[in-house]
């Protein structure tokens, strides 16, 4: 099933914001709302990948030090928006008709490089309309595929059990798949490590005795928390999340971290077999965190 796209509106007003959610509960999409133009930059900033578009009002507040509406709003959020992910579907939202026609006679897709559909805020069919080209265009997106195709495990993020650079990380991951030279597999392995300290990290902040500090501070000693945990009973050894965290590590340490050029060199085939390793142990974590998050 493919997960909610997250689309992010800049507009200073709330009661549009309320309106838009529940005509986009319906397209399965969710309004993150940003009051300001630079509201909106920090939401993509912190969360880049995280979004599928974009909707703009014309006039708005560029920073919540304004108390009157800019005309510059529209123009400058499409280029700072652009900036951080040139490739986000955008379109533009207002309340006046004529308004609507002067952008368009402006041709701001052509000026931009990009094409970006002005609508009208009161007109249902342009709602409708406006969210089918967003749904449309946010489903070419790499990141957008790949959520969709691992829903389950980016339900993680969903929840918050991990944080927006651990999302990263593992579209990261995902997105290495397939590129079987070896200069990239072992440049590709670097994040998975970084993963399975995020996880250890999480489950340590829901569940302060799960693992011992001294194996957290002052850095996360990975290979010794793969060894301590069947050993504390959390799961047994041989288990396969056992098997699935020993795995990524030795791998990690073997072609990455610690590079041993006698051993056997790394395929995508590899790479392949840590990435679903990688993605069992995470849906192994995400039912360790519903158990633990619901005391």
């Amino acid at each position: 099933m493919a997960k909610p796209i997250r689309i992010l509106l800049s507009d200073d007003d709330e009661n549009y914001f309320n309106d838009l959610q529940q005509d986009a509960n319906r397209h399965n999409l969710i309004i993150e709302h940003a009051r300001t133009a630079n509201a909106g930059i920090k939401m993509l900033e912190k969360y880049r990948s995280r979004y599928g578009g974009a909707i703009i009002d014309v006039n708005g507040l560029i920073d919540e030090y304004q108390t009157v509406d800019s005309a510059d709003h529209v123009s400058y959020a499409i280029k700072e928006f652009k900036k951080i992910c040139p490739d986000l579907p955008m379109v533009i939202a207002t309340n006046d008709s004529q308004q609507q026609k002067n952008i368009l006679d402006l041709g701001f897709d052509r000026f931009y490089d990009q094409e970006i559909p002005v609508f009208y805020k009161p007109d249902n069919d342009g709602v409708n309309r406006m969210f089918v080209f967003l749904k449309e265009n946010a489903n070419k997106l790499p990141q957008i595929k790949i959520q969709n195709e691992f829903s389950d495990v980016f339900e993680i993020f969903d929840r918050d059990y991990l944080n927006p650079e651990s999302h990263e990380r593992l579209l990261s991951c995902i997105d290495g798949r397939g590129k079987g030279d070896e200069v990239s597999i072992r440049k590709n392995l670097i994040p998975f490590r970084y993963l399975l300290s995020d996880i250890f990290k999480a489950m340590a902040k829901t569940k302060k005795d799960v693992i011992p500090q001294e194996l957290l501070k002052p850095q996360v000693k990975i290979g010794d928390i793969v060894n301590y945990l069947p050993r504390s009973g959390l799961y047994g050894s041989f288990s396969l999340p056992d098997r699935y965290a020993h795995i990524i590590n030795f791998a990690v340490s073997t072609y990455s971290a610690h590079i041993d050029e006698k051993a056997f060199k790394p395929t995508k085939y590899t790479y392949q077999s840590i990435l679903f390793a990688m993605i069992d142990y995470l849906l192994w974590f995400k039912g360790w965190m519903d158990e633990n998050t619901k005391k």
